[in-house]
């Protein structure tokens, strides 16, 4: 009995000694293990990709990202785990507004609109479909052509540029973060707003509806091709789930414009030209698998053009630069002027106050000729010294 009871004592000592040890290494070394904990986060995710697939579904995403909150957040304070809750919390009000706007659509009354858009591109193209001329031109066939592996990695950077740009810019620079969220997000609500009030059908899907010719989707097939399948999988899945009828305006147009635009201004003019290639391919892929039309990517772009001027005009502290830059060149321009005024109404008193103190006292000039001519010298008014010759004359 005694010896069961020592041995449990050690256990409970032992126990006692880990979690103490546990809890000084985290106060002492709180960087060193989130690194950890973030790296064995990321080895149960690609685990459970390979194993169950990339989660697409609402409830597995909001699942995953409370997971890596909790990862993150080892060893730091509650401001900072509530700081970082609050910077994140955006990203799923876009996650659910994009998902919810098909409903709000439906709730609306809304019509689904097949061949308002196609028929624009058809007036923007002579008469031509774009997404029918590219696949019956481009040897749409069993063998893959070697464009079409490039085109199906630049559709899938969709699903990683945006939010990695967010997590680097998060870690390294709020400032620059908070500017990017903001241009993001309002195209995001701008976006998902449309696609509640205007659902357009796409290429593929009106197609299939048969109201134009037929047209393939081939969005997945590269990867099959290329021996990846678990992609393919992620994408038929994601489809399942996802709203079709969020054509108009393309997210995968504007976003990839976004992230090109918003670092635009730190490039050189050589990489400027070079970066332009991620949105002119993504349009490229869009039309050619049959995901857009021409006219949902316009639209898109344009989008990208209204969120970049709502974040520049209505942005707090851009609007404080520009109001202090207005103050700053309004008092450059009125200073100089200003002093001069001032200057010359400070002599023409100096030289009032002298006259009349000379009048006054009656002063005898001829004692006190040096030191008046003094006075007078040091005075900058030429007429106020002639003023004083005839004082002393008539005196």
């Amino acid at each position: 009995m005694c010896v069961a009871l020592s041995k449990k004592r050690r256990h409970n000592t032992f126990a006692k000694l880990v979690v103490l040890s546990v809890a000084t290494f985290l106060r002492r070394k709180p960087t060193r293990t989130r690194v950890v904990a973030i790296a064995l986060y990321l080895a149960l995710f690609a685990w459970s990709i390979k194993r169950f697939g990339l989660p697409v579904d609402r409830i597995a995403v909001t699942g995953w990202v409370l997971v890596a909150f909790i990862f993150a957040n080892v060893g730091k304070t509650w401001k900072d785990q509530f700081a970082m809750l609050r910077d994140w919390s955006i990203f799923a009000g876009m996650l659910f507004a994009y998902e919810y706007s098909r409903g709000l659509s439906d709730q609306l009354g809304r019509p689904i609109s097949y061949l308002a858009v196609r028929n624009f591109d058809r007036a923007l193209f002579f008469g031509t479909d774009p997404n029918v001329w590219m696949q019956q031109h481009l040897n749409i066939s069993k063998v893959l052509s070697w464009y079409e592996y490039p085109l199906a990695v630049t559709y899938m950077t969709h699903f990683i540029l945006p939010p990695g740009v967010a997590v680097v810019l998060w870690w390294f620079n709020r400032d620059e973060w908070v500017r990017y969220v903001r241009r993001l997000s309002i195209l995001f609500f701008l976006s998902c707003a449309t696609f509640a009030a205007f659902p357009v059908a796409p290429p593929w899907l009106t197609a299939k509806q048969g109201y134009i010719a037929p047209i393939q989707r081939i969005t997945a097939r590269a990867w099959s091709h290329m021996g990846i399948k678990s992609v393919s999988k992620v994408f038929d899945r994601g489809t399942a789930i996802t709203n079709p009828y969020a054509a108009m305006p393309s997210l995968h147009a504007a976003c990839a414009l976004l992230v090109v635009l918003f670092f635009f201004p730190y490039m050189p003019k050589w990489l400027r030209i070079i970066s332009l290639a991620l949105p002119a391919s993504m349009a490229i892929c869009l039309v050619y698998f049959g995901e857009h039309y021409v006219a949902d990517i316009l639209a898109g772009w344009l989008y990208v053009g209204i969120a970049f001027w709502i974040s520049t005009n209505f942005d707090p502290i851009q609007c404080q630069r520009k109001s202090l830059a207005r103050t700053l060149a309004r008092t450059h321009h009125e200073q100089p002027m200003g002093i001069l005024i001032t200057a010359n109404l400070a002599h023409q008193h100096l030289h009032i106050v002298l006259i009349t103190w000379c009048i006054l006292q009656r002063i005898n000039f001829g004692q006190h000729n040096c030191s008046l001519a003094r006075m007078i010298k040091n005075s900058s008014a030429c007429g106020t010294k002639r003023g004083f010759r005839r004082i002393s004359m008539t005196t």
